[in-house]
């Protein structure tokens, strides 16, 4: 993972995060978010976290929104899909009002969509972009079924590992913004209308981001 802008990240090696979490090392940061590799204080597991540095210091949202995405990170910590990485924590708001979504590290064995576009050189050949994109499909399907949207999937949240000659994708952060923060801070480029407008949303507002990517 590339390292993006040039603020000074929240977090050093050797901090630690919501009391379970000490940091290794930065990776990088994407608008309001900062990724970094991290290790279970309770049994050394290697992890990503993402921290959300919101713009007045915590998340604004009303109670009843609030609590619909503490259930949902709930959920999603016993959702296991190949194609999706495995979500270990939401923090929604921890006691110093931080967000942090904890996830397994798969950017660091892969790379994101637009990565490997850069490496490859070349546009994605027909096959490709059929295999990839059912993999992914069959990551939201599998989520959908359980009543889990992402709301905010765009190419960067796509990372592919090799797997021999074939590709394997990892789908990653989902849960990491609810409906009203997904219109305000994730890609607007790949989001959906009604989760622009703040409309009702269903699968298919992710089926629509995928169609753009």
């Amino acid at each position: 993972m590339s390292q993006a802008g040039s603020a000074i990240p929240a977090h050093r090696p050797g901090d630690v995060v919501s009391a379970r979490f000490r940091v290794e090392r930065f990776l990088d940061r994407h608008g309001l978010e900062e990724n970094y590799a991290v290790r279970a204080l309770e049994d050394g597991r290697p992890l990503l976290l993402t921290l959300i540095v919101w713009p007045t210091g915590a998340a604004a949202l009303d109670p009843q929104e609030l609590e619909s995405w503490k259930a949902h990170g709930q959920r999603l910590t016993s959702f296991r899909h190949p194609a999706v990485s495995q979500t270990h924590a939401l923090i929604v708001i921890d006691e110093e009002s931080r967000t942090c979504l904890v996830r397994e590290p798969v950017e660091l064995e892969g790379k994101t969509l637009p990565e490997l576009l850069r490496t490859l050189g070349r546009p994605l050949r027909e096959v490709e972009v059929q295999d990839l994109a059912s993999q992914i499909g069959e990551a939201l399907d599998a989520a959908h079924r359980l009543g889990l949207l992402h709301l905010c999937l765009s190419p960067r949240r796509i990372v592919v590992l090799t797997d021999g000659d074939a590709w394997r994708v990892k789908v990653t952060g989902f849960g990491l913004y609810p409906k009203s923060l997904a219109a305000r801070f994730a890609e607007p480029g790949y989001l959906a209308p009604e989760v622009l407008s703040g409309q009702p949303c269903d699968p298919r507002s992710d089926q629509f981001s995928l169609a753009v990517i």
